[in-house]
């Protein structure tokens, strides 16, 4: 609770601004006011700084709305609120999740959930039955490209 009542302190006087979208990198932006008047430049996409490891970035669309805001005597900005998402990012340790228009990804300890369903559906396809019903492996392959257009 004393974290999150320092930063509700830290924070208590924002300046807050409606701005456009100009440029993305990977944690960061530049944005234009809306009406003109200030150009800003490396506005964080996280509005929390001090944790690198645990995080959840929301990526604005190129050319969208948000609204950014700054702390007094701060000089840095820091994105609030978005009027498209274009992409979200969440990591937690080792696990990292993403989602964009290509799907949803999900990784732990560099392990990706796709590869192993892929690994899994391809070995599944190489069980031979002798007696009985085989698997059917063009039913496998189509559930195994549907999965593939979900996740990337």
């Amino acid at each position: 609770m004393d974290a999150l009542e320092k930063l509700v302190k830290r924070y208590t006087r924002l300046q807050v601004i409606e701005a456009k979208v100009k440029s993305l990198s990977e944690d960061q932006c530049e944005v234009i006011a809306l009406d003109g008047s200030n150009e800003f430049f490396k506005v964080s996409l996280n509005a929390v700084l001090e944790n690198e490891s645990d995080k959840m970035i929301n990526y604005p669309a190129p050319g969208s709305t948000v609204i950014i805001a700054i702390a007094p005597g701060q000089t840095t900005a820091s994105i609030i609120a978005f009027s498209q998402v274009d992409k979200a990012y969440f990591q937690k340790g080792s696990t990292v999740q993403e989602i964009d228009g290509d799907g949803y990804k999900l990784e732990r300890d560099g392990e990706s959930l796709k590869k192993v369903i892929n690994d899994l559906i391809d070995e599944v396809n190489k069980i031979k039955v002798i007696y009985g019903n085989t698997i059917n492996v063009a039913e496998m392959i189509k559930i195994q490209l549907r999965l593939n257009r979900i996740l990337k």
